[in-house]
């Protein structure tokens, strides 16, 4: 069994045997300490670490008993081992020894052959010991820095996180953490450092070596003034790798060299951050991608105001030139409902634009439910009347007033009652509801609109409130619709602090339920 080259307290009150020992130890590559006595033994202890104790136990004043058990009662030196090394050959002796934490007991005089092989077995033990010490504390530690890399999706953020914690783990006096875009490193966070024109044709060469390099991390030594602060000369490049490709690196420099275990650490590191920053670039894409299609949804909805105006408008003209046939005026009258549908699909993409953009604006104020039911009910009346629908509403009249946009209210309502009535036949029943109820903690008001219609299939309901869908329900395809109106109002309900949901199933109704604020008294 190998000895791993150790630092080794010998600790006996015969100078001749401290010495033979000693030799003998630093002969096989060991570092060795002498203490004549117990009391010696236990201040050296307390002033340095020590792999391995080599303990008389006849001496003066303090003998190895109490050095044992002095050692037992601290924290810092129990996990040391000792080797008992006596004259007292006797069993009570040896066990007294390892009930006090004695890892070994040799007699004298000490055989070579059992010591060598006694005091590689323990330090062997040590060494693993101390391993899976280490690589507990790294496990400890990288759960920190998951936990703090999980809170951010935002790359700047990520990128200053792993900085932190790579500069802490090596003490590194400047550092830094860029990611690859396109073929260009940029910084996104920095230690110590300012982005200078130097700096960036530094990061040019690193990329340029680790692009060509095998993906480990790499040490770089130069002359002082070299290097990015004119104290250091000892670099370590640390690339961020994601599925074999460059994506960051980590930059660290030091007035010294790094030692094999903190490379293996920020190398474990970089893999934990480049996850972290793969997920924050993902989401930095989707918003700016999000944004973009706001931007020109929102550009394409302003654009078909005009066309549908001027289109609108020859409607008008025709009709006041002079008679038209019945069958030129069901054309225009097929021109004008479609231009209407235009422009209602305009104006939604255009809301969801600015709710997206964040630029919706609402004025929440005091509203009766009551009210804004009424006049949803009679703005309807007609479309109901058609179908021969029965419309019930049960709201009581002293339900406090809801915290809400009056015309935003309005439209929340206006989109569920005009579901409700495409989607139930002639002659069904629908039922609006409102009542008062604690959500969450808070006091709020539910509002339910309820229908005996066509329903909605098991398999749709998570697609329900998402933009543009519209089931493949042949009934629901029969009705005009842009498949918008619930987005919208689920986005305008949570705007208000409230919630959204609905209970359904194919062919048995639907009941969609929303909550809002109460109003401050």
């Amino acid at each position: 069994m190998s000895e791993h080259p150790s630092t080794i307290l010998v600790v006996d009150d015969n100078e001749t045997v401290r010495d033979l020992l000693s030799i003998r130890l630093e002969t096989r590559g060991h570092t060795v300490a002498t203490a004549a006595d117990g009391r010696m033994a236990l201040e050296k202890m307390r002033q340095h670490q020590y792999d391995l104790i080599l303990l008389d136990i006849m001496m003066p004043e303090v003998n190895g008993y109490d050095v044992l058990e002095a050692m037992q009662a601290d924290p810092d030196l129990s996990p040391i081992p000792v080797i008992i090394l006596s004259a007292l050959n006797d069993m009570n002796s040896v066990v007294r020894c390892v009930s006090l934490g004695a890892a070994d007991y040799l007699f004298k005089p000490i055989n070579s052959a059992l010591l060598w092989a006694r005091l590689g077995n323990t330090l062997e033990k040590k060494h693993l010991r101390d391993q899976e010490k280490a690589h507990m504390a790294e496990l400890s530690v990288l759960q920190k820095i998951d936990r703090e890399l999980n809170t951010s999706l935002e790359v700047a953020k990520a990128s200053e996180i792993t900085l932190n914690w790579a500069v802490r783990q090596v003490g590194a006096v400047v550092g830094l953490v860029g990611v690859m875009v396109g073929n260009q490193l940029q910084v996104k966070a920095a230690h110590h450092l300012a982005e200078t024109d130097r700096l960036r044709m530094a990061l040019t060469s690193q990329v340029t070596d680790l692009l060509m390099g095998d993906g480990r991390a790499q040490q770089q030594t130069f002359p002082l003034g070299q290097g990015l602060h004119a104290d250091t000369s000892h670099r370590l490049l640390v690339p961020i790798r994601r599925n074999g490709a460059l994506r960051g690196l980590i930059l660290l420099e030091n007035t010294m060299g790094y030692h094999d275990s903190e490379v293996n650490f920020l190398e474990r590191l970089s893999s934990h951050a480049a996850l972290a920053l793969n997920n924050a670039q993902l989401i930095a894409d989707v918003q700016a991608a999000n944004q973009a299609k706001s931007h020109f949804v929102s550009i394409v909805a302003h654009e078909l105001k005009a066309p549908m105006t001027v289109i609108n408008a020859y409607i008008d003209l025709v009709e006041a030139a002079g008679p038209v046939s019945n069958k030129q005026q069901e054309y225009l009258n097929v021109m004008r409902v479609n231009v209407g549908r235009m422009a209602t699909l305009a104006a939604d993409l255009s809301q969801i634009s600015r709710i997206e953009a964040g630029k919706l604006q609402i004025q929440p104020t005091a509203v009766p439910i009551k009210a804004a039911v009424q006049e949803v009910n009679r703005s309807l009346g007609q479309e109901f009347q058609k179908k021969k629908q029965r419309v019930t509403a049960d709201i009581p009249a002293d339900l406090p007033p809801v915290h809400a946009d009056p015309s935003r209210l309005i439209q929340m309502i206006t989109n569920l009652m005009s579901n409700a009535h495409k989607y139930t036949p002639e002659q069904g029943q629908i039922t609006i509801s409102a009542r008062q109820i604690i959500d969450k903690d808070q006091p709020m008001i539910q509002v339910a609109v309820h229908d005996n219609g066509v329903g909605i299939d098991d398999a749709e309901h998570d697609q329900v409130f998402t933009q543009f869908f519209r089931s493949p329900n042949k009934k629901v395809r029969d009705e005009m619709g842009t498949g918008l109106g619930l987005n919208i109002t689920q986005k305008l309900v949570e705007l208000h602090g409230g919630r959204i949901w609905f209970e359904s199933a194919l062919d048995k109704g639907a009941t969609f339920y929303f909550t809002l604020p109460i109003s401050p008294a």
